[in-house]
């Protein structure tokens, strides 16, 4: 199967719509309504599980696709509640690219 890349954007729209209008029977409004330190909260969780399915045995390569997946939708959540967008990280990746990330953390005086 080949790998289709515009998930992102349409979830990201996705979020945006929900974002914007709030429909009453959705997830990403109750996301948004709680507030940024939920959704931050979320992306703790989803990152935590995934790193836990990723250290497990071989074998567990859906739970590791299943958990990532939930982490980029968190983080899509975050973008559009911090008024960003995907295109902003593809941008800053862009912008970092080359650079040795020993380097890149240096400038960031880590």
């Amino acid at each position: 199967m080949a790998a289709d890349y515009e998930v992102f954007d349409r979830v990201a729209e996705r979020l945006r719509q929900r974002n914007q209008y709030r429909p009453a029977d959705s997830y990403s409004t109750q996301m948004f309504t709680t507030g940024l330190a939920e959704i931050c909260g979320k992306i703790r969780e989803e990152a935590e599980e995934l790193a836990s399915a990723a250290e497990q045995l071989p074998g567990n390569q859906d739970q590791v696709l299943h958990e990532a997946a939930d982490l980029m939708f968190h983080m899509l959540m975050l973008l559009e509640a911090r008024g960003a967008s995907l295109g902003q990280v593809a941008d800053m990746l862009c912008r970092r690219e080359g650079i040795s990330g020993l380097e890149e953390k240096r400038t960031r005086g880590e």
